[in-house]
């Protein structure tokens, strides 16, 4: 319950106080001779003008606790004032001018004399390679005796068996294509 008060009390004060921003912001557009302006710009104001209070009080309770400090000073907003501006400010023309200079000043390594596109070491690029071809066939392993005449005997034994296939493959073509069809079946049956 107490909780809930709590929040319920915090959203109340923060209306209050934007309302309050808002009002002082209203007076400031008035006081420039602002008249016509949309609404929404005045709640733009409000929050830019939190954002930036927020970022300042921050930065100069990070400063007062550096120093050894319960509470923040007016001497630790203004130095978080000044490092807000100095970090949004930009460098004037000339300071620019003389730091070009010097980064100029300094000549560029020379080229190196090589035909191609120029490309960081090989260390650096994704070019290098980094895979292994393997032969599609490796190449067969010499086979002792024994097995080569066992596989040479295998292999005289399925060729005549293929042509043995083959002679009555022809034989049922000449009768017709009924046969064909019965006379192979026998022959995948014969293979089992």
């Amino acid at each position: 319950m107490e909780t809930a008060e709590k929040a319920k009390t915090n959203a109340q004060q923060i209306k209050q106080v934007h309302k309050a921003a808002a009002a002082t912001i209203e007076s400031m557009l008035k006081e420039q001779n602002i008249e016509e302006h949309e609404p929404r710009v005045v709640n733009q104001l409000v929050e830019f003008t939190f954002g930036y209070v927020t970022s300042m009080l921050d930065d100069a309770k990070i400063y007062a606790q550096h120093a050894g400090k319960q509470r923040i000073e007016l001497d630790d907003v203004r130095l978080a004032q000044e490092q807000q501006r100095r970090r949004s400010e930009l460098p004037t023309t000339e300071q620019l001018a003389k730091l070009a200079e010097s980064i100029n000043a300094k000549p560029l390594p020379a080229i190196k004399p090589h035909c191609g596109q120029r490309l960081p070491p090989a260390h650096c690029c994704l070019t290098g390679v980094n895979y292994k071809l393997r032969a599609a066939n490796p190449p067969p392993k010499k086979m002792p005796k024994s097995a080569l005449r066992t596989h040479l005997a295998n292999a005289s034994n399925g060729a005549a068996k293929l042509q043995l296939q083959l002679k009555q493959e022809a034989a049922a073509m000449k009768m017709g294509s009924g046969s064909f069809a019965f006379v192979r079946k026998e022959v995948n049956n014969n293979k089992k």
